[in-house]
């Protein structure tokens, strides 16, 4: 019989250990017949459902979490020039970087302990609108004949900060998994689940 921890571990982001061995235990008893392929599109179609559920259970929350978390990253890049360059004396491409990922993560984690239990929902939001952001600005550039709007490569080098603030999101989730499980008490935030 196949392993299912890994599917397991991911819709617990999205919901308690327990609900998650529940519905992994059920798809996995259905992928006998179906297959794998359907058992791992169950799985991703469920994780998605659980992340959209989060957004929409506190929906003023969580706008207002989003809306702070793109504000926090845009503060931070307005800031970067005048901040760094009292630093250091002549800022490149590789301090940008770094502003940005270091900038991801914080709001990433910020944004977490804001919303327990809602945050893989929340930061996946945030990195989202950043990618689709990106990308419309683009469409939008090259359709007004502006030639290569966007090099090579800034559409691949925008990810790093999405996946950073994502995993922000991820190790909050997963660190406070472990501390519940370990003092032996239920997740409080999870009521959001019912």
């Amino acid at each position: 019989m196949p392993d299912y921890s890994l599917a397991e571990r991911l819709l617990s982001l999205f919901t308690t250990p327990d609900r998650a061995a529940t519905t992994v235990g059920d798809f996995a008893e259905d992928a006998q017949r179906r297959g794998s392929f359907w058992f791992w599109r169950q799985v991703s179609r469920t994780a998605v459902s659980l992340a959209f559920q989060q957004f929409t259970s506190a929906p003023i929350r969580m706008v207002v979490l989003f809306l702070l978390g793109n504000l926090l990253i845009d503060a931070a890049l307005f800031m970067y020039g005048p901040l760094v360059e009292a630093i250091i004396s002549h800022p490149n491409y590789a301090t940008f970087t770094l502003w940005r990922l270091i900038t991801a993560f914080l709001t990433g984690l910020l944004l977490a302990r804001l919303s327990l239990g809602r945050e893989i929902a929340i930061c996946g939001a945030v990195a989202l609108s950043r990618q689709l952001l990106l990308f419309i600005t683009c469409i939008w550039l090259t359709t007004r004949g502006f030639p290569l709007a966007v090099p090579d490569g800034v559409v691949s080098s925008n990810l790093w900060p999405a996946a950073v603030l994502l995993s922000a999101g991820v190790l909050h989730r997963l660190t406070a998994q472990s501390q519940s499980s370990s003092s032996g008490h239920s997740e409080p935030h999870q009521s959001l689940n019912r």
